[in-house]
């Protein structure tokens, strides 16, 4: 009998132990939070690294900014592409501010799938929709609002400007629909063969700086590996090859 409750004990305590240890490694930060516009590149150095350590999350930096302030569980590295973005994890305190590099920046252009030879002058004139990514989740959207203030009178804003979803998304409508002009990444245009109107000066909104960082509870050297090859040279000279602007 008591050979019965011993070997019932030692099963229990058994279980409680394979419990612990599933519950303690659940909690490991094994993703980085990355800036859908730089989907491409850091996904096939991503594929490359080959560890199943690290996962990757794509997709608008102030959204994704958001859900790590809601919950930074799992989360070890982030790349965003604003710093409206970064300034929701510094003022958390959930990001090592020591860690933060610029790895390259961005411009903004007009554009359209369509191969007629379009002027800045033929969007005024020209009653389309234009269509830009949505500020209260990406910062595309932030950068096209504060430019189309530049260039555009209030009532073509109100009247032609539609704003939805993320930079790719935005992308990916425009490359399937000639009678649309959109305000996207020059990156993207590049990426998706779009036929650019306009390149919007830099100086008509805020800069447009991708940067890297580790939050303060990171557990895992696997992150922190991977961010400092994408902080590499050769990754930069891959950056600059899609379009981007690169120190």
């Amino acid at each position: 009998m008591k050979k019965t409750r011993s070997k019932k004990k030692l099963f229990v305590l058994l279980i409680i132990f394979i419990l612990l240890s599933i519950t303690g490694c659940s909690d490991k930060r094994e993703i980085i939070m990355v800036a859908a516009s730089l989907e491409d590149v850091v996904n096939n150095e991503y594929i490359k690294f080959g560890s199943n350590e690290i996962f990757i999350n794509y997709g608008g930096s102030l959204s994704l900014a958001r859900r790590i302030q809601s919950n930074n569980k799992k989360i070890g590295g982030v790349i965003f592409a604003s710093k409206d973005s970064l300034d929701i994890l510094i003022n958390k305190n959930l990001i090592d501010e020591s860690s933060i590099n610029i790895l390259a920046s961005n411009s903004l252009v007009i554009v359209t799938n369509s191969k007629n030879r379009y002027t800045l002058e033929d969007i005024f004139n020209i009653n389309n929709t234009l269509l830009v990514s949505d500020p209260e989740i990406a910062p595309a959207g932030v950068y096209a609002s504060q430019a189309i203030k530049n260039i555009f009178s209030e009532d073509f804003i109100n009247k032609n400007i539609i704003y939805s979803g993320d930079v790719t998304y935005v992308s990916n409508i425009l490359k399937n629909d000639k009678d649309l002009f959109g305000i996207i990444y020059n990156t993207e245009a590049i990426k998706n063969d779009l036929n650019v109107i306009y390149r919007i000066p830099l100086d008509y909104h805020d800069k447009i700086e991708y940067k890297v960082g580790v939050l303060k509870n990171n557990d895992n050297e696997k992150i922190s590996e991977f961010l400092n090859i994408i902080r590499s040279e050769s990754i930069k000279d891959k950056l600059r090859e899609l379009g981007f602007l690169v120190k």
